[in-house]
């Protein structure tokens, strides 16, 4: 019993100090470079793409290692996942362009193609998520 207060004390005493932390970019990594203005909306946008990336890849890798049994199981789970398949590859390739022109250039305008290709990756990920978790017998 002492080492569950013990424990949760910790976690209390973790949690507060968290809440009242505010995020910040360290200097001298790759979105606050010596000399530079952290730019936490560029980090933002990068993590959400590198997020919605991930789940792209790994829904068609779960498709491509599963198919025979996932076309026994519905044939309509390959071709959701190849509808959005060219247009991920498209929209990712179209995002990482973009990423490079702005960080030549670090510009507002130049932040709004980041945005459109992100959104766009961001429907593809909610399709491929829905398609995924229609299977029979997923929870």
């Amino acid at each position: 019993m002492k080492k569950l207060v013990i424990a949760a004390a910790f976690v209390a005493a973790l949690l507060v100090g968290c809440a009242e932390r505010q995020a910040r970019l360290e200097t001298g990594g790759a979105y606050a470079q010596e000399g530079y203005v952290p730019d936490m909306t560029f980090y933002q946008m990068d993590s959400a793409f590198k997020f919605a990336n991930g789940t792209l890849d790994s829904a068609f890798k779960i498709e491509e290692d599963n198919r025979a049994l996932l076309w026994s199981i519905d044939p309509n789970i390959k071709r959701s996942l190849d509808a959005i398949r060219d247009d991920a590859w498209m929209f990712k390739t179209n995002y990482l362009a973009a990423r490079e022109v702005y960080k030549s250039t670090p510009v507002p305008a130049n932040l709004e193609p980041l945005q459109l290709y992100l959104s766009k990756l961001q429907q593809l990920e909610a399709t491929a998520k829905l398609v995924v978790s229609n299977i029979e017998g997923t929870p």
